[in-house]
């Protein structure tokens, strides 16, 4: 049986390692958000529908994780890089959309002029975080809006510091309003309201500063709560079987059974960074970090391409079966062309580094 390394814990304020679980539980939690987009059918789906609500709220509190002791210029490059990553998912979509519009015999012109965003779009995108034509990308601009009031305060305060207290009062009231609205209120209105659970303000705001707040007190709530493997695996567990009951029995919205599935999660990853304690497997758990990003990127215009091109075909092919086997496709796909992007990244930066010395 598979027993976690005991390897001992950073000193407060020091990430001397790689945090292998971390990265593998985004490379995992990157297919969820596939599947929650290319959902299965049946119960199958609704469930793995349930559980992949977990992705994002853990993608912000690993982000705020790591930003303990950030200084005010790795706050600036951290938001300057998530930018770009946003134009690199917009520019992906664009490609994809205009070779679907050519194959379909459209034009690619009256396509783009259509892509140009209206000013009620504009102002969504600003105000709740959601892009038009890539809804997926809300994740990065939520970022943004977390790194923009994250770097006021760390410029406030002074780098060195640390006194995050303004922000987690931010995060406090953030998270108040999100669960009022998102997790309390579905149990009077199934239906919910959405308008928290996805953007930067309230969901991100709050897993932003909790993931923070984890980080600074990893050991005092290690300690005072004596949070040991067993006891976080249970409680993980726990907020598994409360994420389907709430799913399949009492609201049909499983968010409070999610919180308490990854904030179990999150302190399991801190309580256990190394999953394989050998010189090189770093690399690869970087490696499956980066590539969860870029499948992040590509699954939704790849899931648009398809529809547009393949399925009413593989519909007439397969018939009942291709609801259950499009899922997959898209997820191979979305690997696929991640490890193809990933591969050619550092040839993009030599050539940008090549292209800023001339």
């Amino acid at each position: 049986m598979h027993q976690f390394s005991t390897t001992p814990q950073a000193p407060l304020g020091v990430l001397s390692q790689r945090n292998q679980f971390m990265e593998l539980m985004k490379f995992i939690a990157s297919f969820f958000v596939v599947f929650i987009h290319a959902p299965f059918p049946g119960s199958f789906g609704s469930f793995l529908y349930s559980m992949g609500q977990f992705a994002v709220p853990m993608f912000f509190m690993i982000t705020g994780y790591f930003n303990f002791g950030a200084t005010d210029a790795q706050v600036r490059r951290r938001a300057k890089h998530l930018f770009r990553l946003f134009l690199t998912g917009a520019l992906i979509r664009v490609i994809l959309s205009c070779a679907a519009v050519e194959l379909r015999g459209g034009s690619t012109v009256a396509y783009l002029i259509s892509y140009i965003p209206e000013p009620d779009e504009i102002i969504r995108l600003l105000v709740l975080h959601r892009p038009p034509y890539t809804g997926h990308l809300w994740f990065l601009v939520g970022m943004l809006a977390c790194y923009g009031i994250f770097g006021a305060v760390v410029r406030f305060q002074g780098e060195t510091s640390r006194n995050y207290k303004p922000f987690y009062c931010l995060s406090l009231s953030a998270f108040a309003v999100y669960f009022a609205v998102e997790v309390v209120g579905p149990v009077a209105s199934p239906e919910g309201s959405g308008l928290t659970g996805y953007n930067g303000w309230f969901l991100g705001l709050s897993m932003f500063g909790i993931g923070l707040f984890m980080r600074q007190y990893q050991q005092r709530l290690t300690q005072a709560f004596g949070l040991t493997g067993k006891k976080l695996i249970l409680w993980l567990l726990a907020g598994l079987a409360v994420t389907v009951i709430q799913w399949y029995g009492v609201s049909g919205q499983p968010l409070f059974g999610i919180l308490i599935f990854v904030f179990s999660l999150m302190l399991l990853m801190i309580r256990f960074p190394k999953l394989i304690p050998t010189p090189g497997a770093d690399r690869f758990f970087s490696a499956l970090g980066k590539l969860s990003m870029w499948i992040y990127l590509v699954h939704l215009p790849l899931l648009t391409f398809y529809g547009q091109i393949f399925q009413s075909t593989l519909q007439n092919l397969l018939g009942a079966k291709e609801p259950w086997l499009y899922p997959l496709l898209l997820a191979a796909a979305s690997l696929v062309l991640s490890l193809v992007l990933y591969l050619l990244a550092p040839l993009g930066r030599r050539l940008q580094k090549a292209v800023g010395k001339q």
